[in-house]
């Protein structure tokens, strides 16, 4: 069992403009079995009534703090309620997810059993308009191999995640430049590290879907993807890690093959991916041809590969 009187978990909730969502994930927390923890609330420059609820429930709870900084986004929100938190253990919970009663307790017994440096815990993405459950991911879903692995990721949610606190220290937070997919990043640097990932299937996290939510299709996104395969390549490239060349390409083609899957605007991606392989990567037509997810791409794309191979 655990001791709920030591331990401390510091719980860090960025908010912006998400004022209607954010009391459910307090009272989420103020519901935990296990009582020693402490919320930091930073509003990144929200314009609704965040700073109202946050200020309300922080003078009812002690264990709450409410913070405010200029707009700077999620990475830097993130970075600054770690900077402000005093736990050994440290939580990360997007204001419009939810948290069962047991979550932190699971979460710790279950980071001591696995003697991980973080944990992940099974969830559901749930409509928040209908409470229709979209898909549930357990212990299964997840790889955490190696850094690689990591390279594509699993789908790791934030929210889902018990960190111990020298993880962070050691990675430096999140970088505030990366727009998008911050997260991913984060996770990668991790496994670059050499921390140790653990899983678990204690269904104790909602995530919910709803309009508000992170667009994760827009074009923005695609460049930043991009950005991050290419950072992270040249980290194992230059690093005592042993991956052959295929085993490195391999690795691209998963993760371009989730990202375009995401894709709105599919045509477009095709020509900046195309790009990116031959000038940057300069991975083999014939070998990006040869993967049967390619004959989905663009049409000039194609006809332009089918033109160079017959050379």
């Amino acid at each position: 069992m655990i001791d709920t009187k030591s331990g401390l978990v510091s719980i860090i909730i960025p908010s912006y403009n998400y004022g209607k969502y954010l009391p459910d994930a307090l009272r989420c927390l103020i519901n935990q079995i296990y009582s020693n923890w402490e919320c930091l609330i930073i509003d990144d420059g929200s314009c609704d009534n965040t700073s109202q609820i946050g200020n309300k429930f922080a003078a009812e709870d002690s264990r709450i703090k409410y913070y405010h900084q200029n707009n700077s986004g999620k990475s830097s929100a993130r970075n600054f309620g770690f900077a402000s938190s005093q736990g050994d253990l440290i939580c990360f919970l997007d204001s419009d997810d939810l948290w069962s009663e047991k979550y932190l307790a699971n979460q710790i017994e279950s980071l001591q059993t696995q003697n991980v440096d973080l944990i992940h815990s099974a969830y559901r993405i749930k409509q928040f308009e209908t409470d229709e459950v979209i898909k549930s991911y357990n212990s299964s879903d997840f790889n955490f191999g190696s850094a690689l692995s990591l390279l594509s990721p699993p789908p790791i949610r934030t929210s889902c995640v018990l960190i111990k606190r020298v993880v962070i220290d050691k990675i430096g937070g999140f970088d505030r430049y990366m727009k998008f997919i911050e997260d991913g990043d984060f996770w990668f640097k991790c496994a670059f590290e050499g921390f140790k990932f653990g899983a678990t299937d204690n269904l104790d996290v909602i995530v919910r879907h709803h309009e508000g939510s992170a667009i994760t299709h827009s074009f923005d996104n695609m460049i930043y993807n991009i950005i991050a395969i290419e950072n992270h390549l040249r980290l194992i490239e230059h690093s005592n890690l042993n991956f052959s060349q295929k085993e490195l390409e391999s690795a691209i083609i998963k993760k371009i093959q989730t990202i375009r899957w995401q894709a709105r605007d599919s045509d477009r991606f095709d020509w900046i991916f195309f790009t990116y392989m031959f000038l940057i990567r300069k991975i083999g037509i014939k070998y990006i041809f040869s993967k049967p997810f390619f004959t989905n791409f663009n049409y000039d794309i194609r006809i332009f590969i089918s033109s160079k191979l017959r050379k």
